[in-house]
């Protein structure tokens, strides 16, 4: 929880969440629960590691926490 995750598609496109608490999800702004079954397959994940979720592989291109996106 805190984090902001980079994530290459299968497709080669990057897309960025940031997973918070539930009362912060907001899907349309990339803001995850923590509890989402998406966020629960991330967790854990280190730089580099692909999973697959509903069909779909991921690369993790990135991984911050919110303090250190907050600072750029």
């Amino acid at each position: 929880v805190g984090n902001v995750i980079t994530l290459q598609d299968s497709k080669g496109g990057e897309i960025i969440y940031t997973i918070l608490g539930p009362w912060d999800a907001d899907a349309e702004r990339g803001v995850l629960s923590s509890q989402s079954p998406f966020a629960q397959t991330m967790m854990g994940r280190a730089l580099g590691d692909s999973f697959t979720f509903k069909g779909e592989e991921y690369k993790v291109g990135h991984i911050a926490t919110i303090f250190d996106e907050a600072i750029k």
